[in-house]
């Protein structure tokens, strides 16, 4: 049996399908944050604030994380997610050894199967979270990118820029 939703479908879909505006003017190169923790090597984040007819809405945002590979093994880790009321309700992720299987999605033509990354999450009717499909893994990270702004209806993104260096920047 699957979870309850965290947020009822219908409303996951239409905040989706809502036209969202980025809130900042930085460019994304200057809005990495490392996140905490002392994590070899440094997790980078973005947490951005998203507008509907240029109001703020509260609980809508961006959050975009980025985690080079530790030795190479496998491609640096990347994740965008869209949060509506802080639910993860549309997601891509890639570049984790690792995949997911779908617990949630009857009828979905991945229900139930184990996809791996890079791939998708979209809500289904029966979870708002927690359903993935993949993507095509010869795209790069800026296709990504854009290809997540596109899926979650968010326009004045600025382009995809990696974190600054994790030993700092030549000059």
């Amino acid at each position: 049996m699957a979870e309850k939703p965290l947020l009822e479908y219908a409303y996951a879909m239409r905040a989706i399908a809502e036209l969202k505006q980025w809130a900042s003017h930085t460019p994304m190169g200057g809005l990495w944050k490392p996140v905490a923790g002392g994590r070899v090597p440094s997790l980078f984040e973005i947490n951005v604030a998203l507008e509907t007819n240029g109001v703020a809405r509260k609980g809508w945002r961006v959050r975009v994380s980025y985690q080079r590979s530790p030795r190479g093994f496998h491609p640096d880790n990347f994740g965008a997610s869209l949060l509506i009321d802080n639910a993860r309700v549309l997601a891509f992720d890639s570049g984790k050894p690792s995949g997911h299987r779908n617990k949630v999605g009857v009828g979905e033509p991945y229900y139930q199967k184990r996809v791996d990354h890079p791939h998708w999450h979209r809500p289904v009717p029966d979870a708002s979270e927690g359903y993935v499909e993949p993507l095509d893994p010869s795209l790069t990270r800026a296709e990504l990118w854009r290809l997540f702004l596109e899926r979650a209806n968010i326009e004045g993104a600025p382009d995809f820029q990696m974190p600054p260096g994790e030993q700092g920047e030549l000059l």
